[in-house]
């Protein structure tokens, strides 16, 4: 299913963050490497931004990665394959945590923004 909130967070973040930046993106980027999406793909930046749900993705802030459902155990498997692929291949990945958006929506804009700036 959909993750609304993952939605409108890559909504909010392609229209306050990126776009004033006046830089290149694709959305749904499919990494043939390891058969995956990623939501957010900005070339110039060699920068993949991940929006994850904190029930679908197990935020482990939040669930005992002990103690987890069939479709979080894969999920997680699957996010921790785009996570290896991106550090062994210098691919800036920026996790964003549904909780972590809703609670401070302004403050992880802000660090997008800086960390896309920086790079």
């Amino acid at each position: 299913p959909l993750n609304m909130q993952a939605l409108v967070a890559g909504g909010n973040i392609i229209e306050e963050v990126i776009k004033p930046l006046g830089i290149e993106f694709e959305k749904q980027h499919y990494i043939k490497d390891i058969k995956q999406y990623c939501d957010i793909y900005i070339p110039s930046k060699n920068a993949i931004i991940e929006f994850n749900g904190d029930f679908w993705h197990a935020n482990p802030t939040k669930y005992d990665r002990n103690n987890l459902y069939e479709s979080q155990k894969r999920k997680v498997s699957k996010d921790n394959i785009k996570s290896e692929y991106c550090k062994n291949n210098g691919i800036n990945l920026i996790v964003v945590w549904e909780g972590e958006y809703r609670e401070n929506k302004d403050d992880v804009i802000m660090k997008i923004k800086n960390k896309i700036t920086s790079l």
